[in-house]
């Protein structure tokens, strides 16, 4: 049976007030044993409010990592997203430290005296900046993108590309760029190659049906790296491809330094992996089954320390790690066969961020 109400897309909506309400009222009952300080039934009630506030925290935090794996958040939105999660993290960790440290002095009859009573006091008040700031990137993901809102789960609008007149990738104004193929070869000249030459990859429009013509691409051999060369931060990339003509590695790179560190999200041996390359090792941060059928819409979100991925709608990899340096993005063929692409489009999320990283 389905305890959620109707109207709930999820469980952290009905969680998250409660660690709010009771941590706001500990602060309270602290100030209240600042003030009554022969009495310890504030502190003792403070302390206990602190300790199932943490609780509450813990509960919040866990059922916001799964509704955020739930949903697939607009692109402006992704970098509030990360910084809601890292809020909530610090939100956690600080005050799940702070209740032991009262549990701690209560247990030493330590809270009465003044000078630990006001620093506990204190630091508990501050905290509390902590969970406002939490709170409000919450919010702001509700009310300003509708995250989570049923109302606003409506089918995505569709992808709208500039025309593209020059064979090549197109820079948008937020510092990224978008391509639709509309020449077999002229647009490789618009790339860097920096594993395998232009001539390894064989390529071509073919009739893609509805979608009208798309590039087929074959390696010949070896693999075959070709990047957009604008370095991007965070990013979300959109692409639709079709695998199912292609035995081997599929790859989108990103965040790339050289052929021994960069990022990518690859298609390969019927999973999906998201992952780094770190001084030519390897890392999997996170991978899944996955068996390629038909045309694939896959986004990749790379912001800070959060890497997520979706497969037509749906995350099926998330991962973390240290947050990389800006890069460029391209794709890694490793097999053979021909992938087809319909278009590839890469968002930068945090432009201005990027600005600074060029002066």
């Amino acid at each position: 049976m389905d305890l959620l109400p109707e109207w709930a897309p999820n469980v952290h909506p009905l969680l998250v007030h409660f660690p709010i309400a009771l941590l706001c009222t500990a602060v309270l009952l602290d100030a209240a044993g600042l003030l009554l300080r022969t009495n310890p039934f504030w502190r003792r009630g403070a302390t206990t409010l602190f300790v199932l506030g943490a609780a509450g925290a813990v509960a919040a935090f866990f059922s916001g990592r799964a509704a955020a794996d739930s949903v697939l958040p607009p692109a402006a939105a992704n970098p509030v997203l990360t910084e809601h999660a890292d809020l909530a993290l610090w939100t956690v960790w600080f005050f799940g430290v702070y209740a032991v440290v009262r549990l701690v002095a209560h247990r030493f009859d330590r809270t009465a005296t003044p000078a630990v009573a006001w620093a506990l006091f204190l630091v508990g008040a501050g905290g509390l900046v902590l969970l406002y700031e939490t709170g409000e990137h919450g919010a702001e993901l509700v009310f300003a993108y509708g995250v989570g809102v049923r109302a606003a789960a409506e089918p995505a609008a569709p992808l709208v590309l500039p025309a593209d007149t020059t064979a090549g990738p197109v820079p948008t104004g937020d510092g990224g760029w978008a391509w639709k193929p509309a020449r077999a070869a002229a647009w490789k000249a618009r790339f860097a190659w920096p594993e395998g030459p232009p001539d390894a990859l064989h390529t071509a429009l073919v009739d893609g049906g509805p979608r009208g013509d798309v590039l087929a691409l074959e390696a010949a051999s070896g693999p075959v790296t070709f990047l957009h060369q604008q370095p991007i931060g965070s990013l979300q990339a959109d692409l639709a491809v079709h695998l199912d003509d292609f035995t081997g590695a599929f790859r989108f790179v990103h965040h790339w330094q050289d052929a021994q560190n960069h990022h990518f999200v690859a298609l390969e041996d019927g999973h999906i992996r998201q992952g780094r390359v770190a001084g030519g090792r390897e890392e999997v941060m996170d991978e899944a089954p996955l068996a390629p059928s038909a045309w694939l819409a896959l986004r990749v979100v790379a912001d800070g320390t959060h890497f997520r991925a979706y497969v037509d709608g749906r995350l099926v990899v998330h991962g973390h790690g240290p947050a990389p340096s800006p890069g460029p993005a391209g794709l890694r063929l490793d097999g053979t066969g021909t992938v087809l692409l319909d278009h590839l489009t890469v968002q930068n999320l945090r432009p201005a961020q990027d600005a600074g990283h060029d002066h």
